[in-house]
């Protein structure tokens, strides 16, 4: 009898003892650290996001550098990278990560608004948040109305390579194989780089260009100041647009506050307000402004390595 006694006692000793030790070591951290790879925001680009590391006690790091770049240091560092979200510029890109399996699979897409969901891809393992038109900038010479009037004489092709990739996608979604290819060719073959604008007799030449290159007015040879914006088919079948995506590293150490910032980032109020610092519209939020095409992103960018090799291939 006693020594069932003094076994009760010193299984209770025992689990008393792991019971403290539990409580001793199971503090939370005092403070949460977000590190983000961009080729796009700038470390100081911090203050978007100022009232996030206010409320989450959190820390935060942008490092800037191009996307090829940010592919090559996630393949190689594997799942001890020291970073935790991936906001690049083009769609294309975030499609391309995703296709190497980079990204962390989006398991919270029911938490998004109906909105919000058609932004973003379960497939493909990003969250839009926000929206670039592809507009172009006319002179008074001469007017583009919709998307088509670029093939009936030279323009400017103000956008990337990666951009015009993005453009062209919804071309080769909406009309058949020979009819698209035609138009992609016809498109490229009118298409004239900046440069040429240093003659006076090609400033009327319209250019097309994306919304936050526009509104941000920085390239003095485009001379914006001096041009009518038009958001093309936008009173038909919608204006075409590059989205500007969130995305989790696979494996990312912080995915919980990786995961709340994404959250944040999409609630109404928070939406609107770096959007417009970034010179870009709100997914979260219906746009008056001009009519979005309706066909997801997400199909959408099944098209991008079609146009890649098509264009490879007239050059």
């Amino acid at each position: 009898m006693i020594s069932k006694k003094i076994s009760f006692l010193f299984l209770i000793t025992v689990l008393f003892f792991l019971f403290s030790c539990k409580i001793e070591t199971a503090k939370a951290p005092e403070n949460k650290q977000l590190i983000i790879l961009s080729d796009y925001l700038q470390n100081s680009d911090t203050t978007l996001f100022k009232s996030f590391l206010s409320d989450e006690h959190v820390t935060m790091q942008i490092v800037n550098m191009q996307s090829d770049k940010i592919i090559g240091l996630i393949r190689n560092e594997g799942f001890n990278i020291q970073a935790d979200i991936i906001m690049v510029k083009n769609l294309s890109d975030a499609h391309k990560m995703s296709k190497r399996s980079l990204l962390q699979r989006i398991d919270f897409i029911d938490d998004l608004t109906e909105v919000q969901q058609k932004f973003s891809s379960k497939l493909y393992n990003f969250i839009g948040y926000g929206v670039d038109a592809f507009i172009v900038a006319n002179s008074k010479e001469r007017t583009i109305r919709i998307y088509n009037d670029l093939l009936e004489s030279k323009f400017i092709n103000n956008l990337s390579s990666k951009e015009t990739i993005t453009m062209l996608s919804p071309i080769m979604q909406k009309l058949k194989k020979v009819a698209a290819n035609q138009w992609v060719k016809v498109f490229s073959d009118s298409s004239r780089t900046k440069s040429i604008l240093v003659d006076s007799l090609n400033r009327a030449l319209p250019i097309l260009t994306l919304y936050s290159d526009f509104s941000s007015n920085k390239d003095a040879l485009l001379d914006y100041g001096n041009r009518l914006l038009r958001y093309p088919n936008s009173k038909s079948t919608g204006t075409f647009f590059n989205l500007r995506t969130i995305a989790i590293i696979n494996q990312a150490q912080n995915y919980s506050t990786a995961k709340s910032f994404v959250l944040y980032c999409l609630t109404e109020k928070n939406n609107k307000r770096i959007n417009k610092e970034l010179n870009t519209f709100p997914v979260s939020i219906s746009n008056k402004i001009f009519r979005r095409y309706n066909v997801s992103q997400e199909k959408l960018v099944e098209y991008h390595q079609i146009v890649d090799r098509l264009l490879k291939k007239i050059d």
